[in-house]
């Protein structure tokens, strides 16, 4: 094979390379949620309402999969799992219970005898 060939082939495999992360990456930058979400130091997420408090405080006693009110959100919660952290957490379905009714997706963990929720990476809200 002549040098140029090679040379040209090295060329086009280093822009391959290089191009496949800028191709392959997917950005939100355009997506923004309905309230951002405060990170507190030990890498906790602010509760977005005084309702998230309270399923906070109730979230020990709320039945798997089943709706329950409280304030003004209706809850799903998951079955409790042992998270790979050694927590045990909880999935959680938020749905206000006035329009719009755009549902969001929060993870509690419970650190010691305290639920707090988990930053979330999606951010974003379903409309249901």
């Amino acid at each position: 094979m002549s040098e140029a060939r090679v040379r040209a082939r090295h060329w086009v495999l280093l822009g391959l390379v290089c191009a496949a992360p800028l191709g392959c990456a997917s950005t939100t930058q355009d997506r923004t949620p309905e309230q951002p979400q405060s990170v507190v130091g030990d890498g906790t997420a602010e509760p977005a309402s005084p309702a998230e408090v309270k399923v906070l405080a109730q979230l020990e006693q709320l039945p798997a999969t089943e709706a329950r009110t409280i304030d003004s959100l209706v809850v799903v919660a998951d079955a409790p799992y042992s998270a790979a952290s050694g927590k045990t957490c909880r999935r959680l379905t938020l749905t206000p219970q006035k329009p719009p009714k755009a549902s969001r997706t929060r993870l509690a963990c419970r650190d010691g005898d305290a639920w707090g929720f988990v930053p979330s990476v999606f951010l974003v809200p379903t409309e249901q």
